[in-house]
């Protein structure tokens, strides 16, 4: 049987490697979020680029327009969004799966329902206290950005890019 003494080597380094370990996928972590932020501002620009543009060549102060034109805008962002998410937010660099534009369409379809909600609740909500269509929308459009962006977040993270290729993510190198 070994004693004590002739473990410890073994054990010291296995306890740095996962606090190296679990440091790396912290960090690796947080750099992720940093870049889904980042793609998130652009996509949510692109929306905000391309509502704004419907709002000015066809105006409307109507929240059932709104949606329509929301939709739109946000599927603008959503097809810049799933390039940009898969090979450098998530770094997923195999080629595309039939299976990873179905789970990237069915959480972009629950985006664009709770983006739509929201929008729609928020442009009803400040329709009588907003007079200028472009303010009007553009509140109604920062309420429901706030309000999606978590859930594609999650949905992206967990569900569209992870699986087998997860684990290539955040390998210690």
């Amino acid at each position: 049987m070994a004693k004590t003494s002739e473990l410890e080597p073994i054990v010291e380094p296995v306890v740095e490697a996962v606090a190296v370990s679990r440091t790396w996928v912290w960090y690796s972590s947080l750099l992720q979020i940093l870049r889904f932020s980042i793609v998130g501002i652009l996509n949510t620009s692109i929306d905000v680029l391309t509502l704004n543009i419907l709002v000015l060549l066809f105006p409307i102060h109507n929240a059932n327009l709104l949606l329509i034109y929301n939709s739109i805008a946000y599927i603008f962002g959503a097809l810049n969004s799933f390039l940009l998410n898969k090979y450098w937010t998530f770094k997923r660099k195999h080629t595309v799966t039939g299976g990873e534009l179905l789970r990237f369409a069915i959480i972009n379809v629950i985006g664009i329902l709770c983006n739509d909600a929201i929008i729609w609740s928020a442009a009803q909500l400040l329709h009588t206290m907003i007079p200028n269509t472009m303010i009007w929308a553009n509140a109604a459009k920062l309420c429901a950005v706030l309000g999606t962006a978590f859930v594609t977040y999650l949905g992206m993270r967990l569900w569209v890019f992870a699986g087998k290729h997860y684990k290539e993510a955040i390998e210690v190198k």
